[in-house]
């Protein structure tokens, strides 16, 4: 059974009594956890100061998540208030063989290498780790256009 509330923001207490030990991983700014009671999810911690790798997760991921880009991400289910947890949709480890089979992905989206995708129980290989964007040009590229309030 599910133990936290899906896209709603959690107390960091919340999600700390959730996080399954061993750590399944651990990166330069997180640690990856089992949650319990969901089999199909893990909780990524920050263990730097700043938060900001869950939130550009969060962020990017309720922008992408009704595009065509939604099925190439993993899902992100929750977030601490503080930013400091997110919960996400369980990705584990690609082995080389799967490596032609990752999707191509945006452009704006870095740092991508084999680690940073992975495979959730359907066999579907989605990035897990998106923190790294670069969305600069897609920025300037953009179209301007006056509100109605402006005038001409």
């Amino acid at each position: 059974m599910v133990s936290y509330p899906k896209d709603a923001p959690m107390s960091d207490a919340d999600c700390t009594g959730i996080i399954l030990q061993p750590q399944l991983g651990r990166g330069t700014a997180r640690i990856v956890y089992a949650v319990v009671g969901d089999p199909d999810a893990v909780i990524k911690k920050v263990h730097l100061p700043f938060v900001g790798p869950n939130f550009v997760e969060w962020q990017m991921w309720q922008r992408v998540k009704h595009t065509k880009f939604g099925s190439l991400f993993g899902e992100c289910l929750a977030i601490s208030m503080t930013g400091r947890f997110l919960i996400m949709e369980r990705l584990d480890d690609i082995t080389q063989s799967d490596w032609p089979n990752t999707p191509s992905m945006p452009v704006w989206l870095q740092d991508l290498n084999p680690t940073n995708f992975g495979k959730n129980t359907n066999g579907e290989i989605k990035v897990r780790d998106y923190a790294t964007v670069q969305i600069s040009s897609a920025l300037a590229a953009a179209p301007t256009r006056r509100w109605a309030w402006q005038g001409h």
